[in-house]
């Protein structure tokens, strides 16, 4: 099975969703961020249209 690069780097969240792209810090359960990172991708959104809905999410529960 291949793996998902899930691009992390381009969020505008240091402290939280960038940890993903420093290796070994962060583990996501049973991989469901990575299907659904693989969903959206399939889908034809680039990394940063997928990184951006997720920055704002993220920004709607986190201060």
């Amino acid at each position: 099975m291949q793996g998902v690069d899930v691009r992390a780097d381009l969020s505008r969240h240091p402290p939280g969703i960038r940890k993903y792209s420093e290796g070994g810090h962060v583990r996501e359960g049973v991989g469901m961020g990575g299907a659904a990172y693989f969903i959206a991708k399939s889908s034809g959104l680039s990394d940063l249209e997928i990184m951006e809905e997720v920055d704002t999410l993220y920004s709607s529960m986190v201060p």
